[in-house]
């Protein structure tokens, strides 16, 4: 199955600190990429047309890209939406169900500053323009952590409260850090999810699950030529060599201070252990 690349925004915002930079796009970045999509002929789309457009065997337009946004900030209502409404963009948004109108206070350890999430009335009043809904689980705990009642409060549970709130459908779901394994996937798939979203990196040309969905994540900095090859390449070869900078940074600091390079690859975006056998076991370092 060929699915389009699907970008991952979070805040629409000024960065607060380093830390932010590589999760909150300032708006005029925004503004800019959207404006190089509808320059060169892409459309952006939501998870209900990919979802629409499978189930009725009609292909997308060549030049697609699905827009996603995590936590679902208030940004999204007041600065990105019109963006996007400019240009005749979709877009789907990842709320995390009992946090409508709170803030992100999950981020709180990995200190990040607290940001406002959207309320119910402005999730209506984007609804009504065409803002696409999915989960992004009750309270965006580590579901590698939580047994399996748990994880049905938190996966099916959130599913049912945004569907009875909103009355719209809740087809896509967006797994809480990229953290999954398959017990996590299986979760998903039996509350009724279509599709779900890692913060694995990557294009999804041959995509043999859409439980397992790659997408390519937006910061700040991001030139022109930058975004174009996230667009039409994937970020997958950008983290690569920024990771293996990382790691050959820390290895020189660590010698440096007469330690054992090794020490300095311990909990530096390592896969998480597993509960058993998994399609993709991940753990991603961003605040998605």
């Amino acid at each position: 199955m060929h699915v389009p690349m699907v970008l991952m925004y979070h805040a629409i915002a000024e960065p607060c600190s380093a830390l932010e930079a590589g999760y909150t796009t300032p708006a005029h970045e925004f503004a800019q990429q959207m404006a190089w999509l509808a320059e060169w002929g892409y459309v952006g789309i939501d998870v209900a047309t990919l979802e629409r457009n499978r189930r009725e065997g009609r292909p997308l337009p060549e030049r697609s890209v699905v827009i996603t946004f995590d936590d679902g900030y208030t940004c999204l209502h007041d600065v990105a939406w019109p963006i996007l409404e400019r240009h005749g963009f979709g877009a789907t948004v990842f709320m995390i169900a009992d946090k409508l109108g709170g803030t992100n206070d999950h981020d709180a350890d990995h200190g990040l500053v607290p940001r406002r999430l959207l309320d119910a009335d402005q999730i209506r009043s984007l609804l009504a323009r065409g803002l696409d809904l999915g989960s992004h689980t009750a309270t965006h705990p580590d579901l590698l952590a939580l047994d399996a009642s748990a994880l049905e409060r938190e996966i099916a549970g959130s599913r049912r409260m945004l569907r009875e709130t909103f009355g719209v459908p809740v087809d896509a779901f967006a797994y809480p850090r990229g953290r999954f394994d398959r017990q996590v996937r299986d979760a998903v798939a039996a509350a009724g999810y279509r599709w779900a979203f890692s913060t694995i990196a990557g294009r999804n040309a041959d995509l043999d699950d859409p439980l397992l969905v790659r997408r390519a994540q937006l910061g700040s900095g991001h030139d022109r030529a930058e975004f174009e090859a996230k667009v039409r390449h994937g970020d997958r070869p950008l983290r690569l060599a920024r990771a293996a900078l990382g790691r050959r940074v820390r290895s020189l600091r660590a010698r440096l201070r007469g330690e054992d390079p090794m020490d300095s690859m311990v909990s530096h975006g390592q896969p998480a252990p597993a509960r058993a056998a998994a399609p993709a076991s991940f753990n991603d370092t961003s605040p998605s």
